[in-house]
């Protein structure tokens, strides 16, 4: 797993980097409280394609951001939530949500499922992707400024896709797929006080799996800067991103998934 490997070195060395910066004694430390929830507005570029059917080839794959030339819809939403059971054991979960849906005219023949969709039609698209992931932290490092810890989980998946086809004067039908699985994960996490009002975070998370339905890899990475305020308060703002590629062998779909998530977020954080 050259990827994953690649982002487990970058972080280890960030830690051994910041590890390595001297604590005075007015120095900041990290929040002490047990639980954190956070929720996010999330402004993302999408790209996505979709093969609903393994056989089709290459040119007549369906491309999901093709269908959504007049986009009327995308909404993007993360949730997280963090709980200390112990000095070095926390708990992590994490949830997003990606749909989208739009509208376009087909620039060539296309083929979705069961559905032949012909050059010049009408296509209409919605696809809704998203994951619940569960996380055990346990922390290699900790002092009153810094902790990387090394997650071990599961994240749930499910993707949801559906294209109809159409003519000025009639209907050519439509198709949908979807697939519903669980997937093991592991990832690094790692936060570091950089004053007392500010709280920098990384954080990595991956597989390359072979299992069950899937087979191919999901990446997620992100990094984040913090203003701490009074009374268990934060804001901040981050840069998320994730990857997935995958080969799905289900009961309602045969196919493939490629997407990639990117952009900014600005979230609000409740320790307690």
């Amino acid at each position: 797993m050259p990827i994953v490997m690649r982002a487990c070195l970058a972080l280890l060395a960030l830690l051994a980097a910041v590890a390595s910066v001297p604590v005075t004694a007015n120095a900041a430390t990290l929040p002490g409280q047990r639980l954190q929830l956070s929720a996010g507005a999330f402004f993302p570029s999408v790209e996505a394609n979709l093969q609903a059917r393994p056989e089709a080839s290459m040119h007549r794959r369906f491309e999901l951001e093709d269908a959504f030339d007049r986009r009327r819809d995308r909404d993007v939403a993360r949730f997280s939530s963090a709980l200390r059971v112990g000095h070095r054991h926390r708990l992590f979960g994490e949830y997003f949500a990606i749909a989208a849906s739009g509208d376009t005219v087909a620039s060539r023949d296309l083929v979705f499922g069961n559905l032949a969709i012909p050059a010049g039609s009408g296509v209409e698209g919605n696809f809704e992707f998203s994951g619940l992931q569960v996380h055990y932290g346990y922390s290699l490092h900790r002092s009153e400024r810094t902790e990387a810890a090394v997650l071990l989980g599961v994240t749930k998946l499910r993707i949801d896709a559906r294209a109809s086809a159409f003519l000025p004067d009639r209907p050519l039908g439509e198709d949908e797929v979807s697939a519903l699985g669980a997937v093991p994960v592991f990832g690094l996490k790692f936060e570091h006080a950089l004053s007392r009002s500010w709280l920098l975070r990384a954080q990595f998370s991956g597989i390359e799996v072979d299992l069950g339905p899937y087979d191919g890899t999901l990446l997620n990475h992100g990094v984040s800067l913090e203003r701490l305020i009074a009374g268990g308060l934060g804001i901040g703002v981050a840069y998320a991103s994730t990857r997935t590629n995958l080969r799905v062998d289900a009961e309602d779909w045969n196919g493939a998934l490629r997407l990639v998530v990117n952009g900014p977020l600005a979230y609000l954080t409740l320790r307690f």
